[in-house]
């Protein structure tokens, strides 16, 4: 098994300050860590329990945002739980940011679509600034998504964008998966997405790096012109 951790270390020379703080919740899985605006920390990950050997065992699924003060203590934790048959894939998460102006917390991943063609599906979930979920949004699509990374909009306080990417069955590569989720008045107020089959792309990450400017890393086969 394992599990998340917290680990300070000395900013000049890397070396650890005192032990790992350790967060099991089953098998664990760190995604992201960010500070928070009140000087805390929020990290994100997922965790799960169950026979994933086999396919028809149930496995509960945790979609987990932990904030923690400096020394690793849990002020609160969130978690997004589902049960779903091992064959349909794990719930992951792939990413938390905060609103500046709200200060609520979007966290974002995937989990069961809820029916067998869905597979997985995005899921953006937003989280007050005292752990509480005010608002879920499911996104779904007849093929499996994944998503990798997300960051917030500078230019539109509340707005998110995610990436990653979803199966071609034809082509039998990913194709580009795109999101948006964006949060007013305290809920997630709107949810789009852009999922194209001719293009062979799994982004990565993304980041803003300047005003109206975003980078993008991915990936794309060897054989595609």
């Amino acid at each position: 098994f394992i599990d998340m951790f917290l680990l300070r270390v000395n900013a000049n020379t890397l070396q650890p300050i005192g032990g790992p703080v350790v967060y099991s919740n089953g098998v664990d899985l760190a995604e992201e860590i960010i500070r928070t605006a009140d000087n805390h920390l929020l990290l994100a990950g997922s965790s799960f329990s169950g026979n994933i050997f086999d396919p028809n065992a149930m496995i509960v699924n945790r979609l987990l945002a932990i904030k923690t003060d400096e020394n690793g203590a849990v002020l609160w934790q969130y978690a997004y739980q589902d049960s779903f048959p091992a064959q349909y894939g794990l719930a992951l998460a792939a990413g938390i940011e905060q609103n500046p102006v709200s200060g609520n917390f979007m966290f974002c991943g995937t989990t069961y679509g809820g029916t067998p063609d869905l597979h997985e599906d995005a899921i953006y979930m937003l989280i007050g600034n005292d752990g509480a979920l005010l608002d879920t949004a499911l996104l779904q699509t007849p093929v499996r998504q994944r998503l990798y990374g997300m960051t917030d909009y500078s230019e539109f306080p509340g707005l998110y964008i995610s990436v990653g990417d979803s199966d071609n069955p034809v082509l039998g590569t990913p194709n580009l998966f795109f999101t948006q989720a964006l949060e007013a008045g305290g809920i997630i107020a709107q949810v789009t997405l852009a999922n194209d089959p001719a293009s062979p792309y799994s982004i990565s990450d993304v980041i803003e790096i300047g005003q109206n400017r975003l980078a993008y890393l991915a990936t794309i086969p060897d054989n595609f012109a």
